[in-house]
């Protein structure tokens, strides 16, 4: 890891995603997404960075969490950036 990296993988450590609002907290910074799709045992959660379908193609979040399992899976999307890891559900 580099040192230019060390930033974007620091916040990554401490992601909460609010699912029913689309609040997302990284270390430093809560941002509010929109909800392009709920979570459901048939559906991925999906929020975007904003509501264009440009900012939806390149800014976005997608938690998916399997039916009898603690934790979910998540895939974010920067326009430039792709990260993707484990997360546990907060009550």
């Amino acid at each position: 890891m580099s040192k230019d990296e060390a930033p974007i993988l620091n916040a990554l450590k401490s992601i909460l995603v609010d699912t029913a609002t689309g609040t997302i907290r990284f270390a430093s910074s809560t941002r509010h997404w929109q909800v392009i799709q709920r979570g459901s045992a048939a559906n991925d959660f999906v929020a975007a960075a904003g509501p264009s379908a440009a900012r939806s193609v390149t800014d976005f979040i997608r938690v998916q969490k399997h039916a009898g399992e603690d934790t979910a899976v998540f895939f974010l999307v920067g326009l430039t950036t792709m990260s993707t890891g484990t997360c546990q559900t907060v009550q």
